[in-house]
């Protein structure tokens, strides 16, 4: 809601709203998780690498963790794919210097979730201004995905299991070089389908 404060003169006109972390804006206001696509996939059938993902926008208060991490991915020599929507110009040499592929156009969803489903690692850098999880942490959860984070609250959540998550604190190379290349370990079915949308959806609707 901090980053998106429009919304706030939107919502005396609902019973009830949605959002994925404390906020103290209107009485009326629900604390929720995001949630996976569980359908979705039914229809992919895509080939998988031994590889890193990231997909995001470009942010400088993320871009220091970003390039630390891409750096010591390359220097594992583990295969990477990060991608960046920037329109700061500034900026594109040292992205691109650094391997980053710069977008100019947004990628649609569609497309970003082949991307997801050819990857064995996604990676999420936490935008500071909010602490609720992304959706890219609820598709590595629901397309069993090992998951590379900056975000220090996803360990309060039931579904934490280090051996599927790391906690990016500047681990050094042997670390991440160990994480990347372990097996994902099956977690209970009943933790991983209370976030796909359609319970999602039977769960905040029976509140």
């Amino acid at each position: 809601i901090q980053r998106y404060p429009d919304i706030i003169k939107y919502i005396p006109l609902f019973d009830r709203f949605l959002a994925f972390e404390d906020d103290n804006t209107s009485k009326n206001i629900s604390i929720c998780t995001n949630f996976y696509l569980e359908k979705i996939i039914s229809d992919q059938k895509p080939t998988i690498e031994n590889k890193a993902f990231l997909l995001a926008t470009f942010q400088k208060n993320r871009i220091k963790e970003t390039l630390a991490l891409k750096q010591i991915l390359d220097k594992i020599k583990f295969n990477n794919q990060f991608i960046l929507y920037c329109n700061e110009k500034e900026y594109r040499n040292t992205l691109k210097d650094n391997g980053i592929s710069i977008i100019k156009k947004p990628i649609s969803y569609s497309d970003s979730l082949k991307m997801t489903l050819q990857s064995t690692v996604l990676i999420d850098i936490h935008n500071p201004i909010h602490n609720g999880l992304s959706f890219r942490i609820f598709e590595a959860l629901g397309y069993e995905k090992k998951l590379i984070t900056t975000n220090k609250e996803i360990a309060k959540y039931d579904f934490y299991d280090p051996r599927n998550i790391l906690i990016w604190e500047n681990q050094c190379a042997d670390e991440i070089d160990a994480f990347c290349n372990s097996a994902y370990h099956q977690i209970d079915s009943r933790i991983k389908e209370k976030y796909a949308l359609e319970n999602w959806i039977k769960h905040y609707s029976s509140l």
